[in-house]
């Protein structure tokens, strides 16, 4: 999946046509899950675990709102 995150970026700032901001966000936020999760697969458990894992990290809910927005938009 992480050899995907080059069509990702092509995909935001053509398709979608989000500003540079965003678009940088969504691959860190995307880069930062996969580093997190090496699991080939994905469950929502893992989901949930990456949400209480962020929370305890001190993350506001707008960041970690983004950054499931942008795992909604990779996926």
């Amino acid at each position: 999946m992480k050899s995907h995150i080059p069509d990702f970026m092509i995909y935001l700032k053509i398709e979608k046509k989000v500003s540079e901001h965003t678009c940088a966000a969504y691959l860190t936020d995307v880069r930062q899950f996969f580093v997190w999760n090496s699991s080939p697969q994905l469950h929502s458990e893992e989901i949930q675990s990456w949400i209480k894992h962020l929370q305890n990290q001190g993350l506001s809910s707008p960041t970690i709102t983004r950054k499931l927005a942008a795992l909604r938009c990779f996926f």
